[in-house]
């Protein structure tokens, strides 16, 4: 049936800042307010187009529909569940406001399979249309904050008992049924064991019952279930009405075929209790599906808590018992956190974030009641399974606290759900859905909303992931907000296990998300889409648990990211991945808008990729199975990923030859992320004040050498591998391992690719040698075919441990246990970097290379075994050599002349080439494998005044070549060069020919060249060379025998074999260079408060009214209470003074006092009746207590008689 409200008259309405109070609203209680004044069935659609107050749960309905002039308001003092299939807002939907915060309780449930909604472009939604207003201000809760202490399952209190840890564990694990355990409580109040057993209801319902008539009175009795309960109705010989009628006898002194447990399915269901015998009061009990675990728990006399839970899981053969008895402190863990959390009450649903690798170590939990807590303390209802890690560490400079996030809010929407994925969703195959029902509610705003803020919600239950375009909350291509003045937000939200991402921005301006709670998410988190989007805030938001998803969504979503950032117009602070099986924060940037914002001209072609970051700032990333934090890659039009960003701010980002731009980014943390912390891609990036730690890999930071040879910097960080935060270790290990599937990875802080790179002001740690896996502070990206230039230079290092055999490794190369030990890649033969060495006398510049005979050419170079490096003095540089693309794979092998035998051979699959001494004591040849090629370009990077590298070049003897160079000189052909005769003129220093002149000795084949530089390298040059000029020269082979390509015999002869001497070595120790913690001011710090923010003091609300007495009658107590929320304290302001709790007495009646016997007299004297015959007596009175207020007088006799006899 379609009920409609339609307008019958001008309607005035008032700006009350609360809109449950604004005049002229209809109640949806009262009959009249609708047509034919009848209240509303199941199943009928509502077209409302009047204001409607929303004070009653009405039944449930099919679509509402809230059409222009029309609004829904809800009434903040009733509670309400709505459940509807869709809500479509075309008016305005309101609840609360900014003003009035709505503070009563709201459920929004959206129903329907998708079977049912078949057709529906938008399906299962509250859709914002053209003109449409939703407002949504839930109560203001603190949304989430960080513990300031380590909790764990140890962490406090005792534990007198534990199931799993005992034998019993062992004994019970391939069985099912009803597991039971027995305990006495002795006199000095501590538990006993007494009994235990695991019964199969059916085949030992018998034994069951002999187990329950042995428990005592005062025994304590606790049930849960191992695996699954067995029940069959139909057999014959089934025991189970032995226990059901054992167990209700019990618990209520006869058979009543009324108990809980007698109504327990063989479906997956579970049963759990807990009761001392005698004790009316003790009695839990509890009852769930498949697939829910639970855990409950009675507190006895204030002392023990005795605990009984199953765990969830998909299946029967999941649900395994646990049972514990502990004080309070190992029952109800007490957490301190670093903000006020009074607004967080009993009940509400929070987590607690993993600080470990493993991001599914997040913990849920609930507030517990705690009457002793400060505003910076709670309980939560159960102990912790792992550690939660609570310091910040080296000097205040990582801050490693685990994060602690509300899910509960007082206004709900979700979605209803099946309990398992019907095959109308079309994707129960997948197993990226999980075996779940995927097909969520979702919140939808499409282009022409009038106004919509979103505060103070709990979404649960959302997205669609069997549908494109259905998220949880999603503007959709709705370009500019209405009113820049004020934009639309979405701030203090929580949503959790979402199917399709959290919230969606696509095509849309100038949101703000803020302080937001993301958690158990499939696919990506925060998403912006098409990469047209701009001017997004993002600003204290949290995610937690990001899946992998199926392609069904995007092609990334097997790379899942808790924030995906597809266009650098973003304001990105104090931001929180905590955890997910992908990556925690990446920006990535197609090189233009995709989708339908292809045409919105929001972005030009190759814009995205000239355009700086408008502010990063702050950011944390964390327990992530890849990468905590990415800056890389590219979004082609097809949504898939494809390698380098080729990021490089422009002044004018329209205009990619307008000049490049330095810019930074800052404070960022990253730990415990398996692969790596931090991947820093682009060009004249700035990064400081890092913090990463506990990784594979700590940090990288290159220029992908595609980006006008500018790389960037890294300064003012701390770089740890092994920290105190241990983790929860694998068996056999004495901490948690990042790849535990690559056990012996190498593990390095920074990691070195491309460059040039700037490091300097780096404070390193924890790099101890073990016999697990390589470390050291600095290494390069393994496997790589890319060459590493000796002008990547690191500055002012100072590490915090002796380096040496046996100790810690500053650098590392090469492959670990092996020395040299090196990969085939190419990248692999080029290792180097330029160190400047803070010593006692000054700053010394060395030259670190591969130690073999070619790189380690120089007389003064030395071999550091635990590095499997050579250092140097001599100057060093790199030849570089780059083939066209047709000659790549041309293996090149790179000879030196004095020791023909010291060779490396590379297979040139990019530009590249060997590390060469610059002072000209050294010279070079180039050889080749197969065919000449036709046309190359050889760089002498490095190079500066002063500088000299001769090399000869292999050509056909019958060669017809070209040459030419453009910088030191123009050189536009072979006769502006000057050809010598020999090698001797050719080396002969000469200020007016050196760089100008060649020698070809027709006899070998060999073109030699000596490379020069006429400027130095500044100390802020971004590039190998000064101004990024280095001297280079062209060779053009025309014709000759063109596999007449390698000279080394004809040239070398019997050289080739000359016996390598052996390298000299340099083992001393390197005393550390830095002090136990960081200088002040280096790295990330602390992550909150946030420094971003303005500091808010708290502010008292106003008293409640008294409670009832909390006896209803005697002595009692009242209690009011307050809270530190107006406003509520922020960013490191300072907390309310003054009590929260107030009690006072109270007294209602006296309570009524039952009379009670005093004890009998002595039996008095023998009346004689008869004869010697006769009796005595002996009495008592109901006074012991005389019964009073209307107590229950004394039942039974006041006297007793009885014979005796006289004679």
């Amino acid at each position: 049936m379609i009920v409609a409200v339609f307008l019958t008259g001008l309607v005035v309405v008032c700006s009350a800042s609360c809109p449950h109070q604004r005049q002229g609203l209809k109640r949806w209680s009262d009959v009249t307010t609708w047509n034919a004044h009848n209240k509303l069935l199941e199943g009928d659609s509502v077209f409302i187009a009047e204001p409607i107050l929303l004070d009653e749960s009405p039944p449930d309905l099919e679509n509402i529909t809230i059409e222009t002039g029309g609004s829904l308001v809800a009434d903040p003092e009733s509670k309400v569940t709505l459940r509807a299939a869709n809500i479509y807002v075309w008016g305005s939907l309101e609840i609360g406001s900014e003003e009035c915060l709505f503070d009563g309780e709201l459920t929004i449930t959206l129903t329907g399979t998708r079977e049912s909604h078949a057709g529906e472009k938008n399906p299962k939604v509250i859709l914002v249309q053209n003109g449409g207003i939703l407002e949504i201000h839930g109560k203001s809760k603190l949304p989430w904050t960080k513990i300031s202490r380590t909790v764990g399952p140890s962490s406090a209190g005792e534990v007198y008992f534990e199931h799993k840890t005992s034998e019993n564990a062992d004994v019970e694990y391939y069985k099912k049924g009803l597991s039971i355990y027995t305990f006495t409580i002795d006199t000095e109040g501590m538990p006993q064991f007494k009994q235990f057993g695991v019964y199969d209801l059916v085949w030992e319902g018998k034994n069951f019952a002999d187990h329950i008539n042995n428990v005592a009175d005062g025994d304590m009795v606790m049930m849960s279930t191992q695996r699954y309960i067995h029940r069959d109705d139909s057999h014959a010989k089934s025991q189970q009405f032995l226990a059901y009628d054992a167990l209700e006898t019990l618990l209520y002194g006869e058979v009543n075929n009324a108990g809980i447990l007698r109504s327990v399915p063989d479906d997956g269901t579970t049963y759990g209790l807990i009761y001392q015998k005698g004790n009316t009061d003790s009695l839990v009990e509890i009852t769930k599906p498949l697939g829910e675990g639970f855990r409950i728990h009675y507190i006895w006399n204030d002392k023990l808590v005795f605990a009984a839970e199953t765990g969830s899981g998909p299946n029967y053969y999941y649900h395994l018992d646990n049972f514990r008895i502990s004080d309070i402190d190992a029952a109800f863990p007490l957490l301190d956190v670093i903000d006020d959390v009074s607004s967080w009450m009993p009940g509400d649903k929070l987590i607690v974030t993993s600080t470990d690798y493993d991001w599914q170590q997040t913990e849920e939990r609930t507030v517990f009641e705690c009457n002793t807590c400060t505003a910076r303390q709670l309980r939560v209802n159960a102990p912790f399974e792992y550690t939660h890690f609570g310091k910040i560490i080296k000097g205040n400079t990582i801050d490693m606290r685990a994060e602690i996030a509300l899910l509960t809010r007082n206004v709900v929407i979700e979605g209803e759900m099946e309990d398992t994925c019907p095959p109308g969703n079309g994707n129960c195959d997948d197993i990226y859905v999980y075996g779940w029902d995927t097909f969520g509610a979702h919140v939808k705003v499409l282009y022409g909303y009038a106004s919509v803020h979103i505060e103070g919600v709990e979404l649960r239950n959302v997205g669609q992931h069997t549908d494109l375009g259905r998220y949880p909350l999603h503007f959709h291509m709705c370009l500019d907000p209405p009113d820049s003045s004020n934009p639309p937000y979405i701030k203090e939200v929580s949503i959790h296990h979402s199917f399709a991402r959290c919230i969606t921005i696509h095509g849309t301006n100038e949101v703000q998300l803020i302080d937001n709670v993301c958690y158990d998410h499939i696919g990506h988190g925060y998403f912006l889409e098409d990469g047209s989007e701009k001017g997004t805030l993002f600003d204290g938001n949290l995610a937690v648990g990001a899946r992998r998803g199926s392609t069904d969504l995007e092609p990334t979503d097997v790379h899942p990211t808790s924030f995906w950032i597809t266009n650098p117009n973003v304001r990105f602070v104090n931001n929180f991945a905590a955890g997910g099986q992908g990556t925690g924060i990446w920006f990535v940037f197609p090189d233009e808008p995709m989708g339908p914002s292809k045409h919105l001209n929001a972005m030009d072609l190759y814009e995205a990729k000239s355009t700086a970051v408008t502010q990063f700032y702050n950011n944390v990333a964390h327990s992530n199975v890849h990468k905590g934090i990415m800056f890389g890659n590219r979004l082609t039009a097809s949504r898939t990923l494809m390698c380098c960003n080729h990021w490089q701010p422009r002044a004018d980002p329209k205009d990619p030859e307008s000049d490049p731009i330095e810019i930074s980014i800052s404070k960022i943390t990253a730990y415990k992320n398996r692969r790596l912390n931090i991947w820093a891609e682009g060009g004249l990036i700035n990064w400081t004040h890092i913090s990463v730690s506990d990784s594979t890999n700590g940090i990288m930071v290159h220029n992908d050498q595609l980006v006008d040879r500018f790389s960037g910097r890294l300064m003012k960080s701390v770089i740890v591998d092994n920290s105190e935060n241990i983790g929860e270790p694998e068996e056999g290990d004495s901490r948690s391992i990042p790849m535990y599937w690559e056990r012996n990875a190498p593990h390095t802080g920074v990691t070195m690719w491309f460059g040039p790179t700037k490091f300097s002001e780096l404070w390193l740690d924890g790099f101890e040698q073990n016999d697990l896996y390589d470390t050291g502070a600095i290494g390069l990206k393994r496997d790589s075919p890319y060459l590493f230039p000796m002008t990547n230079e690191f500055r002012d290092i100072q590490h915090a441990f002796d380096d040496g055999p046996g100790l810690s490794n500053l650098a590392i190369t090469g492959t670990f246990g092996v020395n040299p030990g090196w990969p085939d890649d190419d990248g692999q033969k080029v290792t180097g970097f330029t160190w400047y060495r803070n010593m006692p006398e000054g700053v010394r510049r060395y030259y670190v290379v591969r130690p073999d005979h070619l790189s380690a050419a120089a007389d003064d170079c030395k071999v550091r075994s635990n590095w499997r490096l050579a250092i140097c003095e001599t100057k060093y540089g790199d030849l570089k050599l780059r083939l066209r693309k047709a000659d790549k794979n041309k293996g090149a092998v790179y000879v030196r002349d004095d020791l023909p035998s010291a060779q490396v051979t590379m297979k040139m699959e990019f530009t590249n080439g060997p590390q060469v001494v610059l002072d000209g004591s050294r010279s070079y040849t180039v050889h080749f494998l197969g065919e000449i090629p036709g046309e190359m370009r050889i760089k002498g990077e490095g190079m500066e005044i002063g500088d000299v590298l001769r090399v000869g070049f292999c050509l056909p003897k019958d060669a017809v070549f070209r040459i030419s160079s453009f910088w030191p000189y123009r050189l536009r052909s072979a006769d502006y060069f000057t050809k010598v005769n020999s090698l001797e003129e050719l080396d002969a220093e000469s200020s007016e020919l050196d760089g100008k002149k060649y020698f070809y000795d027709d006899s070998t084949g060999m073109l030699y060249y000596k490379f020069i530089n006429n400027k130095d390298r500044g100390p802020n040059e971004w590039n190998s060379c000064a101004d990024g000029k280095c001297p280079y020269l062209n060779i053009y082979v025309d014709s000759g025998t063109m596999d007449d390509a390698d000279c080394r015999e004809r040239l070398y002869g019997d050289k080739l074999n000359m016996p390598k001497p052996a390298l000299p070595t340099f083992d001393d120790v390197l005393p550390a260079t830095g002090a136990s913690v960081p200088p002040q001011g280096w790295g990330a710090g602390v992550t909150r408060p946030f420094t971003t923010r303005d500091v808010v003091d708290g502010g008292l609300s106003d008293w409640t009214g008294w409670s009832r007495c909390s006896v209803s009658c005697g002595d009692g107590t009242q209690r009011r209470i307050r809270k530190c929320d107006t406003p509520r304290p922020q960013n490191g302001g300072k907390d309310c003074e003054g009590p929260l709790k107030e009690e006072k007495p109270c007294f209602d009646k006296a309570c009524p006092i039952d009379g009670d016997f005093s004890e009998w007299t002595t039996w008095g004297e023998c009346q004689k009746t008869d004869d010697c015959a006769g009796f005595s007596r002996r009495t008592r009175e109901c006074s012991n207590p005389e019964p009073r207020h209307g107590g229950i007088y004394c039942t039974g006799a006041v006297d007793e008689v009885q014979p005796c006899t006289v004679c």
